[in-house]
């Protein structure tokens, strides 16, 4: 298994990484152990001179086969010979001095053979042996890469994890686009508090959404799609009418006081009842009227307009 992909180290030589350096240093060494290991292959001349080893022996065992067929056929020939011998021998036409050495040379040629197969035997355990040490090679390749690997992916999805915590930690991002206000007013190393409102996103005017604040009590029985109208503290309804909107979400658990968020989709814009349209500003104050299956619930809410493209 390979990893076909690299990473700019030299572009942040200089960079402090802060929270993240021991991540980021771990994903480093990761890295380079894995490039470098990919790149000098430290197992290859041990592999290389393995398969060396078997191309000579094989080369040997091939010359010594051909040099035992040979002393095979001198063996024959030894047998024949002493064989006739032995005839004569037995009919009293040689001495025993040369049956002896008839013997002496049979049993020569024998001891030659027999030297010649254990040279054979030798050079397959050779082969045996050089073949095991090029498998345990392999293994230790494959068990070394496959271990970087997994220290670089793991090392890798750790950075990742830290980078996202860094970011949910320390930056403010927006799904949408706009113009950013601020709350209050806020100085540097000013402390925060869990839950407290920053600033708000001004979008343009294009899809709009309202925000309102709901207490605990029959939010249950607020649902996704209801009819929501809303009445604005700068727009009598009387004069202007009301803006009619559906709920999108609600939050999944209230805030410190209690109370819930629910989000209210306006596809009319700021259309009224009446026809009129309402012109748009930055944050706008009143009240809504969720209608349930079988209530009203009437809250005061911070009404504020923002514009979505793919949250909504």
């Amino acid at each position: 298994m390979n990893l076909n992909f690299s990473f700019p180290f030299r572009l942040f030589e200089t960079h402090s990484f802060g929270d993240v350096e021991s991540d980021y240093i771990n994903f480093e060494r990761a890295y380079t152990d894995y490039t470098l290991n990919r790149r000098l292959q430290p197992f290859a001349p041990e592999t290389l001179a393995g398969k060396q080893s078997i191309n000579e022996i094989n080369a040997r065992l091939n010359s010594i086969q051909k040099q035992k067929s040979i002393e095979v056929a001198k063996v024959n020939l030894k047998k024949k010979d002493f064989d006739r011998n032995q005839s004569l021998y037995d009919q009293g036409v040689i001495s025993a001095t040369e049956m002896e050495s008839k013997r002496l040379d049979y049993l020569q040629a024998q001891q030659n053979l027999q030297n010649i197969d254990l040279s054979i035997s030798q050079l397959q355990e050779s082969r045996s042996t050089v073949n095991r040490t090029l498998s345990g090679t392999s293994i230790s390749k494959q068990q070394t890469e496959t271990e970087q690997i997994k220290s670089l992916l793991q090392a890798y999805d750790q950075l990742k994890k830290s980078l996202t915590q860094w970011d949910q930690t320390y930056l403010l991002r927006s799904s949408i686009n706009g113009t950013v206000s601020f709350q209050n007013f806020w100085g540097e190393n000013q402390f925060i508090k869990p839950g407290e409102v920053i600033f708000t996103i001004l979008p343009k005017k294009e899809d709009l959404l309202g925000r309102l604040v709901v207490p605990a009590q029959n939010s249950g029985k607020i649902k996704p799609d209801q009819k929501v109208i809303i009445k604005l503290d700068s727009y009598p309804y009387q004069q202007f009418g009301v803006i009619e909107g559906s709920v999108k979400n609600i939050s999944l658990s209230p805030n410190a006081e209690g109370n819930y968020f629910v989000e209210i989709s306006l596809p009319h814009d700021l259309k009224t009842s009446h026809n009129e349209e309402i012109e748009f500003n930055k944050e706008m104050r009143g009240t809504a009227e969720i209608v349930t299956e079988n209530l009203r619930l009437i809250e005061r809410f911070f009404y504020q307009f923002r514009k979505i493209f793919q949250y909504q």
